[in-house]
C-alpha cells in the first residue's frame, strides 16, 4: 500500500513539474531591448523598445519606453515581479550613471517608479538580482559594482554598499542557479565571486579565460547551467561554458553570429536571443533553438535601424 501511495505521488508530481514547465515555455513574454549608440558622447541615447511572444512564436511590438526617459540606456534587467531596470551609461563619461525602474500593469502600460543614483553607480553598464532579491550593478569606468536591497520585491531600492573588482572596465553580470555571481570585463576574463549569505561580503572564486574570446559582454545560463557568453570581439561568437563536476568551466564551443554580439538571453523554451550590432543584415536579434544535438539552429534574425543594447525576458502568467 505504502509502495503503490509512493508510486501516486511521484507520478503527481511529475505530472505537475512537467506541467509547470510546459506552462512556462508556452507562456507569453516582454521583452526589452535597449536602444542606444556605441562610442563615447554624453548626448548618446535612444528608446527601450518591447516586445511580446508566447512559446517561439513571433515578436508583437509594444509600445516603447521613450528616450526622454534615459540616459545612454544598455542592459536591462527583471526582478521576480515582472518590474524591468535599465542601466544608463550616461556617454560613459567617468562619474556619472543611473538605473531607471518601471513596472507595468495588466494592459502593458508603464510607469516610471524610480531612478537609482549614488552608492558608487559610474557608467552603469551590467544589471542583475542576485537569488536572495539583491540587485547589483557593474560600473564601467570605476571598477566597481554596486548593491542595492529591497525591504520587499516592490519597495524603493537602499544602496547595501558596494565592492572593487580589481577590473578597469566592468561589463555584465550574471548569477548561477547556487548563487555564485560571474563578470565579465570587455576582455576575455571571466570573474567568481561568492556571497556570504549572512554578511553579504563578496569574495572572489577565481576566474578563467574563455578561448579565442577578446570582449566579453553579456551572459547568462539555461536551465543546464551551461553558460553563454556574447563576444563583442573581431570573431562576432557566443561562448558556451559548462561546468563539471568539481564547477570548474569546460569549454563547450561557439556561436557565430552575423554582427558584433552584445546581450544574450534565454526563454524557458532554451530558445536563445542574442543581440548584435551592425552585421552584414544590419543591428538586431538573432534568434536560435537547438536541436537533438544540442547544436544551435538560426530561425530568424529582427533588423533594427540602429544600434541595440542587451535583451532580457520575464515569462508573464497571463498578460
Amino acid at each position: 500500500m505504502k509502495r503503490k501511495f509512493f508510486l501516486l505521488t511521484l507520478t503527481l508530481f511529475l505530472v505537475l513539474t512537467s506541467s509547470a514547465s510546459l506552462l512556462a515555455c508556452c507562456a507569453d513574454y516582454m521583452v526589452i531591448v535597449p536602444h542606444t549608440v556605441p562610442g563615447i558622447n554624453p548626448n548618446n541615447n535612444g528608446p527601450v523598445l518591447r516586445y511580446r511572444f508566447g512559446g517561439t512564436g513571433p515578436f508583437t511590438q509594444l509600445s516603447s519606453i521613450p528616450s526622454s526617459y534615459f540616459n545612454d540606456p544598455f542592459y536591462a534587467t527583471f526582478n521576480s515581479v515582472g518590474e524591468v531596470f535599465i542601466a544608463n551609461r550616461h556617454g560613459i563619461v567617468n562619474g556619472q550613471g543611473s538605473i531607471d525602474r518601471f513596472k507595468f500593469d495588466s494592459e502593458g502600460n508603464f510607469t516610471h517608479i524610480e531612478e537609482i543614483t549614488g552608492n558608487n553607480l559610474n557608467v552603469v553598464s551590467g544589471v542583475a538580482f542576485s537569488p536572495d532579491g539583491k540587485l547589483y550593478a557593474s560600473g564601467y569606468k570605476n571598477g566597481k559594482i554596486s548593491r542595492f536591497k529591497f525591504t520587499n520585491a516592490t519597495s524603493l531600492a537602499e544602496a547595501d554598499g558596494s565592492f572593487n573588482t580589481g577590473e578597469y572596465v566592468n561589463q555584465d553580470i550574471a548569477f548561477s542557479a547556487s548563487g555564485e555571481m560571474f563578470t565579465t570585463h570587455d576582455s576575455s576574463r571571466v570573474n567568481r565571486w561568492l556571497i556570504d549569505p549572512e554578511t553579504g561580503q563578496v569574495s572572489s572564486n577565481g576566474y578563467f579565460y574563455v578561448s579565442g574570446a577578446l570582449r566579453l559582454h553579456g551572459l547568462t545560463f539555461n536551465r543546464k547551467g551551461e553558460l553563454f557568453i556574447a563576444d563583442g570581439g573581431a570573431y562576432k561568437r557566443v561562448h558556451r561554458i559548462l561546468f563539471n563536476e568539481n564547477n570548474n568551466p569546460v569549454y563547450n564551443g561557439y556561436i557565430s553570429i552575423d554582427g558584433s554580439p552584445r546581450g544574450v538571453a534565454l526563454s524557458k523554451c532554451d530558445e536563445l536571443f542574442v543581440t548584435s550590432l551592425d552585421g552584414q543584415s544590419g543591428s538586431g536579434i538573432s534568434r536560435f533553438i537547438f536541436d537533438k544535438n544540442d547544436n544551435p539552429v538560426l530561425r530568424e534574425f529582427i533588423t533594427y535601424s540602429r544600434a541595440v543594447g542587451d535583451i532580457s525576458l520575464f515569462p508573464l502568467f497571463p498578460w
